[in-house]
C-alpha cells in the first residue's frame, strides 16, 4: 500500500506538469513564430494553477500518507 500512495503522489505531482508542457508545446504548432517553445512563463499562469491545484493537493496527501504508514516489513519485526 505504502508503495501505491508514493506511485499515485508522483503521478499527481508530476504528471499535469508533463500534461502542460506537453499541451503548450502542442499549441506551438499552431504559431508561426521560429522561437516558439516552453519556458517557465507557461507555468506561472491562472489556468495552469487552477487545473494544477486538485492533482496537487491530492499529491500531497498521498505522500503525507505513504510517509506515515509502517512498512509490512516493520509490522512483522515489532510484532515478534
Amino acid at each position: 500500500m505504502k508503495v501505491f500512495l508514493y506511485i499515485c503522489a508522483g503521478i499527481l505531482l508530476i504528471g499535469p506538469l508533463l500534461a502542460w508542457t506537453w499541451i503548450s508545446a502542442m499549441a506551438c504548432a499552431f504559431v508561426n513564430s521560429s522561437s516558439c517553445g516552453v519556458d517557465i512563463g507557461d507555468f506561472i499562469n491562472p489556468e495552469f494553477l487552477t487545473l494544477y491545484a486538485l492533482p496537487f493537493l491530492l499529491g500531497i496527501v498521498c505522500f503525507y500518507f505513504a510517509r506515515k504508514r509502517k512498512s509490512a516489513g516493520k509490522e512483522e519485526l515489532q510484532s515478534d
